[in-house]
């Protein structure tokens, strides 16, 4: 049987599935509003007053007040029955937290992870994944004296007040104090009589300042060297006491970073000598030298590799306790708790596994400091030697950033108003003089870090803190797989937070960093990014933008479809127009965009490279540069492309190489 021309036709007809045409889809916001349709081209999309109770409008609108952030949404009048107390709050959500997996506007679940056709899809979202993985145990890796070279850029002042006795260098006057009958009586007296508020102030650079600390860090070494102990622990002790002055709380950060400086030095050189102590012999001889060729030699080690308590004499014992017991007598709380700080690596010579005790001991201890930014840089102190001497044990410093974000409470109040506004800073600026101490402390926390940990943290900080700043941290430290299955909660836990100088913009960008590691739910995904997109695409600042926008690209080249990528895009180039080209010295910052863009412009079939937004954002640069942008986008051709007859893609291909031949 032979079918005739028009029966083909009508018979293709009839087994043809019946089509509708839709023109919803979530994303459709950044440019028309938001638009959220059935998914069928008969139903309006629902008005305003009737999307109050959808959770996909407003995913956290169903919520009590005080409730779980990233739990499921409830009617009202199941709310009041809801006991978070000693639940973790992610655990209690449902398989899909805000009815994600129900059909979205505009489109099904799946177009939003629909396979590329192209070769290495999969590869490079794996790559990606590997990749971003990486740079996430590199960061949270990322030693103290990277971190104190940035703090040191960052927080700089044109001048600082001093008492005047800071410019004065300690004399050791103990040989003439030993020769004279001391009057105690008398001395103490005049001690109580010297207030402390009649000590004159001078104003000095910052570069005075620096000068002057490095000369005490010099002489607290030759001190030493010269058997000065006593003298080495009042260069130490007046160094301490800088971290007390909050006056001006702008330098604050790098004065950190100086004084402990000098502080490591000295908890050095007490563990050297107590170590030298140790090696010694009954009689107190040190061991013997082994020379080789005409150096001077090394002596050798009596004690083994992994020595404990067990293989030190008593000489070194008696030794180190005498130290402890110095720094015990000192009155002031700030310099007894960082001198004993310094000294940690020292109670290995004294006692096993005791780190956790003294650890929470001194974590306990640090509540008895008033000041919020003197306390913080107290804990971050204490954070990182508890890392040295003991990278198992996080305990002590999960209680410290609790009681950081419990504190929050105090910046409510009329005196700590009061207290900002004599210093002359906002709240705002107060807490960024703040994040890099809370960084260095959320490291210590998050690092394999559990999923309980994570919940508590959380739960702490939806509780009683609620800042974006401490918010970028939590997310930036911590793994992604803890948050990831339940991102559409995060991202509205996001937009709930209090705004600070790291804005909602930042902490959607670092969200991003950790979603190409840990994608969302495949159900959730259309959500987040719509949801995202709906505050980001209302940013002026267009560097902020932009830096965000990328991250976002990225997320959505590895784990979203050609849609979202032509209308993130669009946005971008929206945004670039929309611009003063005489407000902007330098395109620089669209490189990072712009790199990613041409590394990934043949994925989807290469929908970036014949799209047109490309050519678009590379216009805003230089001849020169957007001349070496065309030659690697006609290298990435050569390498991942085949022939093609796409004439859409041929024309865009003969417009980059003209722009190479006229330049």
């Amino acid at each position: 049987m032979t079918f005739t021309k028009f029966q083909y036709a009508t018979e293709t007809d009839r087994g043809q599935l019946k089509t509708e045409r839709t023109s919803h889809h979530p994303l459709l916001s950044v440019i028309k509003g938001d638009i959220r349709g059935s998914g069928s081209a008969d139903e309006p999309p629902p008005s305003p007053q009737s999307g109050d109770g959808d959770p996909l409008s407003d995913p956290l609108g169903a919520m009590s007040v005080g409730s779980d952030p990233l739990h499921p949404p409830v009617s009202s009048s199941a709310a009041t029955n809801i006991n978070f107390e000693g639940i973790d709050p992610l655990s209690m959500m449902l398989d899909d937290p805000l009815g994600a997996n129900a059909p979205l506007a505009g489109g099904d679940g799946g177009d939003a992870t629909e396979t590329s056709n192209n070769r290495g899809r999969v590869n490079s979202v794996e790559e990606a994944a590997t990749m971003a993985a990486q740079k996430f145990e590199d960061e949270l890796a990322t030693p103290w004296a990277v971190k104190k070279e940035q703090v040191l850029r960052d927080y700089q002042v044109t001048s600082v007040r001093v008492k005047a006795n800071f410019m004065k260098d300690e004399d050791n006057h103990e040989e003439e104090k030993a020769l004279k009958a001391v009057d105690r009586t008398k001395a103490r007296l005049e001690q109580l009589e010297d207030k402390e508020s009649e000590t004159p102030t001078l104003d000095i650079t910052q570069k005075e300042y620096v000068s002057q600390l490095t000369r005490y860090h010099e002489e607290l070494q030759r001190a030493w060297k010269d058997g000065e102990r006593v003298l080495s622990i009042k260069i130490v002790i007046k160094c301490t006491r800088l971290l007390a002055d909050t006056s001006v709380p702008q330098f604050y950060p790098s004065v950190f970073i100086m004084v402990t400086e000098i502080l490591d030095t000295f908890g050095e050189l007490v563990y050297e000598r107590i170590l030298g102590k140790a090696e010694e012999d009954d009689e107190g001889n040190p061991p013997p030298l082994i020379k080789k060729g005409k150096g001077k030699g090394k002596r050798m080690s009596r004690l083994p590799p992994n020595w404990t308590t067990n293989d030190i004499n008593v000489n070194a014992k008696e030794t180190c306790r005498n130290w402890f017991y110095k720094i015990s007598s000192i009155r002031e709380l700030l310099p007894r708790l960082y001198l004993e700080m310094c000294l940690l690596k020292c109670y290995r010579f004294l006692s096993i596994n005791e780190y956790p005790q003294v650890l929470g001991r001194m974590a306990s201890m640090t509540r008895g400091i008033g000041d919020p930014l003197v306390a913080v840089y107290c804990h971050c102190y204490l954070a990182r030697c508890g890392n040295v001497v003991c990278h198992t044990e996080t305990n002590y410093a999960n209680t410290m950033a609790y009681d950081y974000m419990f504190g929050f409470k105090m910046y409510k109040s009329d005196n700590m108003k009061l207290m900002l506004k004599t210093m002359g800073v906002s709240l705002e600026e107060y807490l960024h003089l703040q994040s890099p101490a809370v960084e260095w402390i959320m490291k210590c926390v998050g690092k394999k870090a559990s999923k309980s940990v994570f919940t508590t943290t959380l739960k702490h900080y939806r509780d009683y803190c609620g800042n974006s700043m401490v918010l970028k941290h939590i997310i930036d430290c911590f793994d992604p797989k803890h948050y990831a299955p339940n991102a559409a909660a995060m991202v509205s836990l996001v937009k709930m937070a209090d705004s600070s100088k790291v804005g909602i913009i930042g902490v959607f960008q670092t969200i991003a960093a950790r979603f190409i590691q840990s994608p969302p739910p495949e159900g959730q995904r259309l959500l987040v990014l719509n949801e995202v997109w709906k505050v980001v695409t209302k940013c002026d600042d267009l560097k902020q933008y932009i830096s965000c926008a990328t991250e976002w690209l990225e997320v959505v080249l590895h784990h979203y479809s050609s849609m979202e990528l032509n209308v993130l895009t669009r946005d971008v180039v929206k945004h670039l127009s929309a611009a003063n080209p005489e407000e902007i010295d330098s395109y620089a910052f669209l490189e990072p965009l712009v790199k990613l863009l041409v590394h990934h412009c043949y994925d989807y079939n290469g929908v970036i490279f014949k799209s047109g937004e490309l050519l678009q954002i590379l216009d805003k640069f230089k001849e020169s540069r957007k001349a070496e942008h065309c030659k690697e986008l006609l290298d990435s051709f050569a390498k991942h492309s085949d022939e093609t007859d796409d004439p859409v893609l041929i024309n865009t291909l003969f417009e980059v190489s003209r722009t190479l031949h006229d330049r």
